[in-house]
């Protein structure tokens, strides 16, 4: 009994394996196609496609399409390495072989790279061909149309071509900032800086007023000693400052931390997204956002300074305390030496940085190519 059942297993197991692993031998035919998905003539428009690129390259470079229902129980990413090397896609020493697997029920779709392409199709565009050229038709359920996408722009990228572009004006501007999902990301960013700025600017500026305020009081009993003496009109501007539950940030204490956010979020959008790694077009970008934050930032203090008399007001205590300051800030304290014969300070001054005064030939079957499992996926 056990003894049958333990067959069973093992049969069972069996016959699973080789549903999996039952891949085709690869022939002339460079489109394999066991999902029943094209029609006669697609097959032999993009058959023609992957040929001709093999024939114009003559370096054994070998490029095969494989649509499946699913890829079983493996993932995508193994599935296709697995096909590669079992195929040999490529010239053997040169590993210059492409697969592209789409797996219809699993909406899955993957470049698989060999070695010999792997500094040129790199994983950035190879995802990038999947995201803007493929993806949008397979949701759409034109299977064709983006399959063919995938093919051409994959043979650009092998030629050294720029990839071609199937979508609105928008996407072909080198810089994305107009995109909605930037403006978006942008938003969020200021909005997150200038709370926390607000919140720990403001308890940052009032231990440093209180410091004062408590120096002051020790100061007074040896001023004619150490030549400091803070007057009490400046205390009580001090004390009154302190009434205030929170401070407005200033645009200069904005200006770099947004800068430097949105510099990041631009270059994730070009480098990881679009696969752009322009040396220019990333000095641009660079450029182009310290342009734009000094813009955004000059809009919103001026709307800040419109729509809150609070911020006006601050702005005017703030002025007023700096300016009756002996050294244009209530933070500066000299230090004096009470045992030579002339007084010397210190050239260090201090800026309030924290209140907001101010704003801010085509072959039989593989020609043994091996991948090491480069390439890109993606879903549906």
């Amino acid at each position: 009994m056990i003894r049958n059942i333990l067959f069973s297993l093992l049969l069972f197991s069996a016959i699973a394996s080789a549903s999996v692993n039952n891949t085709p031998p690869l022939k002339i035919d460079r489109v394999i196609d066991r999902a029943n998905l094209l029609t006669a003539q697609q097959f032999k428009t993009l058959n023609n496609l992957l040929i001709n690129f093999e024939n114009n390259r003559n370096d054994g470079s070998q490029f095969v399409v494989y649509i499946v229902p699913t890829t079983g129980s493996e993932n995508i990413e193994t599935f296709a390495n697995r096909v590669f090397n079992q195929w040999g896609i490529g010239k053997k020493g040169l590993d210059n072989g492409l697969l592209l697997v789409v797996a219809i029920n699993d909406r899955s779709v993957r470049f698989e790279v060999g070695y010999g392409y792997e500094g040129t199709f790199t994983d950035v565009l190879a995802g990038r061909i999947i995201r803007k050229n493929m993806l949008p038709y397979f949701r759409a359920e034109n299977y064709y149309t983006g399959i063919e996408q995938g093919i051409i722009n994959a043979i650009h990228v092998a030629n050294d071509r720029p990839i071609s572009s199937t979508n609105s004006l928008t996407d072909l501007i080198p810089l994305k900032i107009l995109q909605t999902h930037f403006i978006l990301i942008y938003v969020i960013i200021l909005g997150l800086i200038y709370c926390f700025q607000l919140v720990f600017s403001t308890k940052k500026l009032k231990r440093k007023i209180n410091q004062v305020i408590a120096q002051s009081g020790k100061k007074k009993k040896n001023s004619e000693k150490r030549g400091y003496k803070i007057g009490a009109n400046q205390l009580k501007r001090l004390k009154n400052y302190l009434n205030y539950s929170f401070y407005f940030p200033t645009s200069f204490s904005l200006y770099f931390p947004v800068v430097f956010c949105s510099v990041v979020v631009i270059f994730y959008t070009q480098i990881i997204l679009s696969g752009i790694v322009n040396p220019f077009i990333l000095l641009l970008m660079v450029v182009l956002s310290l342009f734009f934050n000094l813009i955004s930032l000059t809009v919103l203090f001026i709307g800040i300074n419109i729509l809150f008399p609070i911020y006006r007001q601050q702005r005017k205590e703030w002025k007023a305390i700096c300016e009756f300051s002996r050294f244009g800030s209530p933070f500066y304290q000299p230090s004096y030496s009470v045992n030579t014969s002339h007084k010397h300070a210190s050239n260090v001054t201090s800026s309030h940085d924290f209140s907001s005064s101010s704003s801010s030939s085509s072959s039989s079957g593989g020609g043994g190519g091996s991948s090491g499992g480069g390439g890109a996926s993606g879903h549906w």
